[in-house]
């Protein structure tokens, strides 16, 4: 069976959080609002990155179970997407934004920056 433990690096999320969790202990009762309400969404989305994990596990392991996918199928579809995004980093990158359009040439500035004569028709 497909050790999915390694293959979504549970155990290293599961060491981040464990850090993440003592760090939070260890802060003074002084902690400002907006750490409180950060630390609040970020053990939400811990709880929901569980919860998702979970719900992944359960479909592969159903899929398997009934054969409609194989170990292999799965690492060669997880690889297959994994490079859609167009890096192979074990998952989605978001892709990087757009360079901004260059801004438009103000010739009048520049002819008067440089001393130049004004387009005929002007």
């Amino acid at each position: 069976m497909l050790d999915w433990y390694n293959l979504f690096r549970t155990k290293e999320l599961e060491a981040r959080f464990e850090q993440a969790n003592r760090a939070r202990m260890h802060r003074s009762a002084a902690t400002s609002r907006q750490q409180q309400e950060t630390d609040a969404r970020v053990e939400l989305l811990e709880e929901e990155l569980a919860r998702h994990a979970l719900l992944i596990r359960v479909l592969i392991r159903l899929l398997m179970d009934r054969g409609i996918a194989t170990q292999q199928q799965f690492e060669a579809a997880l690889q297959a997407v994994d490079l859609e995004d167009g890096v192979a980093d074990g998952k989605v990158t978001a892709p990087k934004p757009a360079a901004p359009a260059p801004k438009p040439v103000d010739m009048e500035a520049l002819r008067r920056k440089h001393g130049l004569p004004k387009r005929r028709g002007d």
